[in-house]
């Protein structure tokens, strides 16, 4: 089973906007079609950016119903140790957490919007890519 990274913006855009492309990759997550690889430290950057009032007024949910979620969609994740503590993002250091669980959960992809982390391409044996793209890869599968 291929292994995958999500950014937050791909949580956080799932919830506000069904139908999108991220809601359509947490579907593929919650029918077994990959594996998350996942950090504690996502997981607290994905939770801190839903309670965000702007964004809590759009998808409306509580802190304990976005603990609940997340504690379904992290059921059978694998949580990296965060051990790995890599420098790669010059553009915007706090994008490195997402590369570092990537690296250390032997990552295939990881799936983001952010450009940033897209111009990498590949690091490693990680190869990032937009939403759209890997949809079409599981397409595929």
């Amino acid at each position: 089973m291929i292994r995958v990274v999500l950014d937050a913006n791909q949580f956080a855009s799932a919830l506000i906007k069904p139908g999108s492309n991220p809601a359509l990759i947490l579907d593929c997550l919650r029918g077994n079609l990959f594996q998350l690889v996942i950090s504690e430290s996502i997981v607290a950057e994905i939770k801190r950016i839903l309670l965000y009032p702007k964004l809590k007024n759009i998808h409306g949910l509580e802190k304990e119903e976005i603990d609940v979620l997340f504690d379904n969609l992290t059921a059978f994740a694998l949580f990296t140790p965060e051990q790995l503590n890599l420098r790669v993002v010059a553009e915007d250091a706090s994008d490195d957490k997402y590369v570092n669980c990537a690296l250390e959960g032997s990552a295939d992809y990881l799936v983001t919007g952010d450009h940033h982390l897209l111009n990498l391409e590949r690091v490693g044996n990680t190869k990032t890519i937009a939403p759209k793209d890997f949809l079409d890869l599981l397409s595929v599968l």
